[in-house]
């Protein structure tokens, strides 16, 4: 058997080959923060982006929220539609829907002692003007979560942003308080 190594795979003009998702930015911060916001993006560049994110809220009971982001303003309108289900640490199967919201919820309740809070991967697409009305700005994710009695949680979700706005950011926070801990990489899915 053989073996071929590449050092590098070039488009015709030279440039590098995109391979998927490039890493945007990487954050890991004990400090306390009401929110986690991206803002304007590229695009125009990724189709995509990729959020693997922890966070652990200062209070006890919280929800994870998400909002998409245009330019430094949120996309407010209550337009927003979200279904997760999930398993409880008593393998009990749940699910949860909303529609006509000001915001989508990510995750149910979090506990906020050290080994609680929430993990979760998230996909992300944004809506732009080359789009036909609200092609996009929608994201899905799988993810888990303990709450405050320490109980395990697995979550799978999506949502839908009904409406024709072009995005270029969005924004993470519990329903209320703010994050103690968190961690997250970003990364954009080339076009």
């Amino acid at each position: 058997m053989s073996t071929l190594k590449v050092n590098a795979i070039t488009e015709t003009d030279g440039s590098a080959f995109p391979f998927g998702f490039t890493k945007l930015d990487n954050v890991a911060s004990t400090s306390t923060v009401d929110n986690i916001t991206f803002t304007s993006l590229d695009v125009t560049k990724f189709k995509a982006f990729r959020l693997v994110f922890a966070a652990l809220p200062v209070s006890d009971n919280v929800k994870l929220t998400f909002r998409f982001m245009s330019g430094s303003s949120i996309a407010s309108s209550s337009n927003y539609s979200w279904a997760f289900m999930g398993v409880s640490g008593s393998s009990s199967h749940f699910e949860e829907h909303a529609t006509g919201e000001a915001s989508a919820r990510v995750h149910n309740n979090s506990g906020n002692a050290s080994i609680e809070g929430w993990r979760t991967v998230m996909d992300i697409v944004m809506q732009t003007t080359n789009d036909f009305e609200a092609a996009n700005n929608y994201a899905t994710w799988v993810g888990n979560r303990v709450d405050g009695s320490g109980n395990y949680r697995w979550e799978s979700g999506t949502l839908y942003y009904e409406n024709d706005s072009d995005t270029d950011g969005f924004k993470l926070a519990p329903d209320s308080g703010s994050f103690n801990k968190y961690s997250y990489t970003l990364y954009g899915l080339s076009r």
